[in-house]
């Protein structure tokens, strides 16, 4: 009998990587230190995960590495991407995982015909509902056109601890790619069996369904409603830079977009007005 991902970890040196048959997905043995002792999961599980149910569900969009997210420099007073990429824009069907900034994981998906960004985070009451990071992350991934993104955060499982978020996104991902958003709002998580369950997964090199407990489904589940309004002809939020409002058309521009020194306070003309 084939050893599994657990028996494995066990029986590994300390620093050597551990192979995930068939799929040959490299996680270090921290990884699977993190996921079978209860710690919070790094982005190369988040990452690995994705790629699995990426190859699986082939029409699902998105599901980018979560490294792409953008990080702040305090002394430039200014956002930087890893390597200079960002995340690409993704038509529905279409989910991402992404981190906050603040050691928290959160999954947004978009459906055919929903004129809304879902956010499903299992640890919203202790959180700030969008960190600029994600902000940020939204627009680059759902703001193809519009200047306004509408958001749904429903009251969806919670976790009961500080460190389940990246395996319940995980789960709730699962969910909305085999049932789409109903999958995501009607499920009910056997918390106990999440991490022994995705350890299973990442060992057959499959994820399947998450077990659940069953439970009375209800009839309506609410919602937070979020307008995240984006500006310039980038189409990112306000939190991406500096803004400059131009003298003729009133309309809002990040002063980097424009290599604007961030202490210009004078009068200023858009492209368009200046023309």
């Amino acid at each position: 009998m084939p050893e599994s991902a657990e028996e494995r970890f066990h029986q590994s040196p300390a620093s050597s990587p551990l192979w995930c048959p068939p799929t040959d997905f490299l996680l270090k043995t921290e990884d699977f230190s993190d996921l079978i002792y209860g710690q919070s999961l790094k982005s190369d599980v988040m990452n690995n995960a994705q790629k699995l149910i990426s190859d699986k569900y082939v029409g699902m969009n998105g599901l980018e590495p979560t490294v792409l997210a953008p990080y702040f420099e305090e002394k430039a007073n200014t956002w930087h991407y890893y390597e200079g990429k960002k995340f690409q824009r993704a038509y529905p069907p279409s989910a991402q995982i992404h981190h906050t900034g603040k050691g928290h994981w959160v999954l947004s998906c978009k459906s055919v015909d929903s004129q809304s960004i879902y956010l499903t985070d299992s640890m919203r009451s202790a959180r700030e509902a969008l960190s600029p990071s994600l902000q940020i992350q939204l627009a680059a991934v759902y703001g193809h056109t519009d200047n306004l993104l509408n958001i749904n955060m429903p009251f969806i499982q919670q976790q009961r601890n500080s460190v389940d978020c990246g395996v319940m996104c995980i789960a709730f991902l699962v969910e909305f790619c085999q049932k789409g958003h109903q999958g995501v709002l009607s499920a009910n998580f056997d918390l106990s069996q999440i991490r022994p369950h995705l350890l299973r997964c990442f060992g057959k090199g499959d994820i399947t369904s998450f077990p659940q407990i069953p439970h009375k489904l209800r009839a309506n589940v609410r919602c937070q409603d979020i307008k995240l309004r984006l500006h310039c002809i980038c189409n990112m939020p306000e939190v991406f830079s500096d803004m400059i409002k131009c003298d003729r058309c009133a309309l809002l521009f990040h002063k980097k977009c424009f290599s604007l020194d961030h202490t210009m306070d004078s009068s200023w003309f858009c492209v368009g007005c200046s023309n």
